[in-house]
C-alpha cells in the first residue's frame, strides 16, 4: 500500500478536514482531497481517480449511499468505506449493497481507521467492532432466511459465516473440527450456488439475499 490517491466527502468540514490531515502525514498516502458534496466528488473524479473514498453516509445534497452507487457503476476500482455517526445494521447492509467495502463510526480512532484503509485495500471488508459482531451475531441468526436461500445447507451457511470473517481453510477445518479438504468442497459450492468469486462477494450475496 503505498502512494495511495485519497478522496475524503463530509459535509462536517472539521471532521473531514481533520481526518485528512492524519493520512497526509502517513508516507503510503500520496494525496488525500477533501470534498464537501457527491456533486463535488464526481466532478472531482472525473479529473482524477482514487484508489479510496471515504465517504458520510448522511449528506444533505446526495447521500453517501446514492454516491456510493454511483462511484460503484462509474468508477469500480475505486475501494468504498463509509464513514458514520449511525451504527444500525439495515443502514450497514445497504452501505454494502451500495458497494462499500469497510464502514467506520466517526468515534473510531485514527489507528482503526489506518487498519481499515490496510484491509480495504487489500480487497477485503472491514467493519467497527461493534458492527462486525452485530453482524456475527445477525449471521448465526436463522430466523431472517428467505425460504428461496434453503439451498444453502446449515453446515454451508456456517461456512460462509467464517469466510465473512476472513478465516482460511485450516482456521475453518480446526474451529469446525473437519478437514481442510472438507472446508475446501463446502467453499466450492457455496461460491457455486451463490455465483461469486470471492470473499467480498459473497458478503454482498449474503446480505443483499437476506441471509444476514
Amino acid at each position: 500500500m503505498e502512494n495511495i490517491r485519497i478522496l475524503i466527502c463530509d459535509d462536517h468540514t472539521i471532521v473531514s478536514h481533520g481526518l485528512a490531515n492524519y493520512l497526509k502525514s502517513e508516507s503510503t498516502i500520496k494525496n488525500v482531497c477533501v470534498c464537501t458534496s457527491g456533486q463535488s466528488t464526481l466532478k472531482k473524479f472525473s479529473e482524477e481517480i482514487f484508489e479510496l473514498a471515504i465517504l458520510d453516509v448522511n449528506m444533505d445534497e446526495m447521500s453517501g449511499l446514492r454516491l456510493a452507487t454511483k462511484l460503484r457503476l462509474h468508477y469500480p476500482s475505486t475501494k468504498i468505506i463509509m464513514l458514520s455517526m449511525r451504527s444500525d445494521l439495515l443502514t450497514v447492509k445497504e452501505c454494502i449493497k451500495a458497494g462499500a467495502s469497510g464502514y467506520l463510526v466517526k468515534n473510531t480512532d485514527i489507528n482503526e481507521i489506518l487498519l481499515a484503509i490496510k484491509n480495504v485495500l487489500n480487497g477485503k471488508m472491514y467493519f467497527s467492532k461493534e458492527i462486525e459482531e452485530a453482524l456475527e451475531y445477525d449471521l448465526v441468526d436463522t430466523s431472517n432466511i428467505n425460504s428461496t436461500e434453503l439451498f444453502i445447507t446449515p453446515r454451508e451457511r456456517e461456512i460462509l459465516m467464517l469466510i465473512i470473517k476472513e478465516y482460511n481453510s485450516k482456521q475453518i477445518a480446526d474451529k469446525l473440527c473437519i478437514s481442510e479438504n472438507t472446508v475446501e468442497s463446502h467453499r466450492k459450492n457455496i461460491m457455486r450456488k451463490t455465483n461469486t468469486k470471492t470473499s467480498i462477494g459473497l458478503v454482498r450475496y449474503a446480505i443483499e439475499r437476506g441471509l444476514v
